[in-house]
């Protein structure tokens, strides 16, 4: 288990609620070409277009945005 900070999807992109399975898709770095190729690390898909992954920092607030 992992106790850490996590920021959710922003008020449009909220992340979705639920239990799910993590993948198919699964990568160490995801670049992501729809955000200035913005790096994505230890991406792990949850479903379709909603993926969790580490960034440098953690906003307080809700700001991630849905990979596409």
């Amino acid at each position: 288990m992992l106790d850490t900070r996590i920021s959710s999807g922003r008020p449009g992109m909220e992340t979705p609620k639920g239990t799910f399975e993590a993948g198919p898709l699964k990568r160490k770095l995801l670049i992501s070409e729809k955000y200035a190729n913005a790096e994505m690390p230890w991406s792990v898909q949850i479903r379709g277009d909603s993926l969790i992954h580490g960034f440098a920092s953690v906003s307080p607030r809700a700001a991630s945005s849905r990979y596409h």
